[in-house]
């Protein structure tokens, strides 16, 4: 891969004029802040990059135009950017120009930069995206459908909670009857009862009173010697219709009403348990059914999940052990937020060169914000990688810094 042998920058945002010798590896861009060192990494991205990278407003205060040449191992690349143009040339050893330039540069160095303390820094949402876009993977209609699935299952998941709540606060009557009981039909036949012993009860005064007629009658015969005929007469009529009242008497039973009084005092408190339970059994089905619906929706869920696991399972990874799922990057089967230091850099570092399959350039912003050992360790992968890498650090001094800027130029 080709890495930076020299860069000249000229009127570009804080950058005077500066040209660097670039180390093969770790170039330490150091100075005060506001000084150009920011400038000197934008225009290395500016240059291979393009538009898509360029600032606001790139070209130095006071100045008509910027100009940007970074020599490659094998190519050199010219950019002048001016209020109006932005011009691009690329050429080759022996000054031949390049056709589409900026296509030749993203085929190269890609079509964006990576900061590797950044990717460290970033989300885990963040970092799954950017390593998608390194192999090309596109989840987007996976996942929206998982994401429907799974918004639908939770639905119906709070639904199986709430009906399992109302399942188990639900008594079951074991003594109830399947179905009610008619308590129209029980207070007819109660009614019924009641009439027939009412009759029974006239009946019996009717006969009362006739008895006491025969009783008059018979006193009538003693005393009334010159009626007896008619006495006779009503005499024998009356005891016809004793004997009748008799038989009708001696054909009518008293019936007992206890027991539908109580069957009709018992009835509504016997249908409210039928209706429990009928209740229950409606709770009991609908919750079968939305548990089979959860589940049948957790069987889409992992046939699209494994689905993604086999598309993995064939990505072309820049680390082995890598892999990410819906909860972020794995590192050997570790989370990333979890992974030692130094497996970290290895992949953040992986990452950038990944994006970059042509010039091994890095570029790592703030770099203030490095430590001792993450600093060491990040020079010596770029060695073992052979990738060149352009640090930013307002902390380094004179004597630790491959180039220190000062006022837009390189310090002398």
């Amino acid at each position: 891969m080709s890495r930076i042998i020299t860069l000249n920058v000229k009127d570009f945002k804080r950058v005077r004029e500066v040209h660097i010798e670039a180390h093969p590896h770790v170039n330490t861009i150091g100075g005060r802040n506001a000084q150009g060192k920011t400038s000197v990494l934008d225009a290395i991205a500016v240059a291979l990059g393009g538009k898509k990278l360029m600032p606001k407003e790139p070209i130095r205060a006071g100045s008509d135009k910027s100009e940007i040449t970074v020599k490659l191992d094998d190519l050199v690349v010219t950019r002048v950017t001016t209020a109006k143009t932005d011009r691009l040339v690329v050429t080759n050893a022996e000054g031949d120009q390049k056709r589409g330039p900026q296509d030749l540069l993203d085929s190269l160095w890609g079509s964006r930069t990576i900061d590797p303390a950044e990717f460290i820094r970033m989300t885990s949402r963040q970092q799954v995206d950017t390593i998608k876009r390194v192999l090309g993977l596109d989840f987007s209609e996976q996942d929206e459908k998982r994401k429907g699935l799974y918004d639908e299952r939770t639905l119906i998941n709070r639904t199986v909670k709430t009906l399992d709540g109302q399942l188990a606060g639900m008594v079951k009557h074991d003594d109830a009857p399947e179905a009610e009981v008619s308590v129209r039909d029980i207070a007819a036949a109660l009614q019924k009862t009641r009439e027939h012993n009412q009759r029974l009860e006239d009946f019996t005064r009717d006969r009362d009173r006739l008895s006491t007629n025969v009783k008059g009658s018979k006193e009538q015969i003693a005393s009334l010697e010159d009626s007896l005929k008619d006495v006779r007469a009503m005499l024998d009529s009356d005891k016809a219709d004793l004997a009748a009242q008799d038989e009708r008497i001696a054909n009518f039973k008293l019936m007992a009403t206890s027991g539908l009084q109580e069957q009709l005092d018992n009835a509504e408190g016997l249908n409210q348990q039928v209706r429990g339970n009928a209740r229950r059994a409606e709770t009991a089905q609908e919750l079968d059914g939305s548990r089979k619906q959860s589940a049948e929706l957790t069987e889409a869920i992992d046939e699209i999940d494994e689905a993604k696991k086999m598309v993995l399972a064939d990505a072309d990874f820049p680390v082995e052990g890598l892999t990410f799922d819906e909860t972020g990057l794995r590192v050997n089967d570790v989370p990333f937020e979890q992974a030692s230091g130094a497996e970290k850099w290895r992949l953040s570092v992986a990452m950038g060169l990944a994006m970059h399959p042509g010039i091994s350039v890095l570029l790592v912003r703030e770099g203030e914000k490095l430590d001792e050992d993450s600093r060491k360790l990040l020079a010596d992968m770029a060695v073992e990688q052979d990738a060149q890498l352009w640090i930013e650090d307002c902390r380094a001094a004179d004597g630790e810094a491959t180039v220190v800027i000062e006022d837009g130029q390189v310090k002398d």
